[in-house]
């Protein structure tokens, strides 16, 4: 691409990548590099011919919500009620494959995200670990045998 002075990489992240969610540790750490990756190669391409963008979904209603459910320990994803179909993130890359951009959000209120954290992450450190026992504890009672 950079020989024909023209391409687009597009990297498909998550708010999960400036917004780390208890339960979720590996996952949002994923994500977090490919944003840096993506910033650093954007940088690096500048003025190349050759975009690089990196899409953060929100939660997207796909098959690994219910794999997270069917694994062991597994639980709900984060934001799961707030799901957007997978066909709203592709649409949003073809608009970006045409009109270039470092970083796009989808939905667009997931905008905020990275704000959450500099500005609440004391109240998500305090909360959290709460919501992350009760789900357990939620888990351990639906898969516990009934008498």
């Amino acid at each position: 691409m950079k020989a024909r002075s023209s391409g687009h990489v597009v990297n498909i992240g998550s708010i999960a990548g400036c917004l780390p969610e208890q339960g979720v540790g590996v996952y949002g750490a994923t994500k977090a590099f490919l944003d840096a990756f993506s910033t650093s190669l954007y940088r690096e391409l500048r003025g190349t011919g050759v975009h690089v963008s990196a899409v953060r979904a929100g939660s997207v209603a796909t098959e690994f919500q219910r794999a997270a459910l069917e694994r062991p320990g597994g639980g709900r994803v984060p934001a799961e009620n707030l799901s957007i179909r997978p066909e709203q993130v592709a649409e949003r890359v073809v608009r970006l494959l045409r009109h270039p951009r470092r970083q796009v959000f989808v939905p667009w209120y997931v905008r905020f995200a990275p704000w959450l954290e500099p500005l609440f992450g004391w109240a998500i450190d305090r909360l959290g670990p709460v919501l992350l026992r009760r789900a357990d504890s939620g888990s351990d009672a639906e898969s516990a045998p009934i008498p």
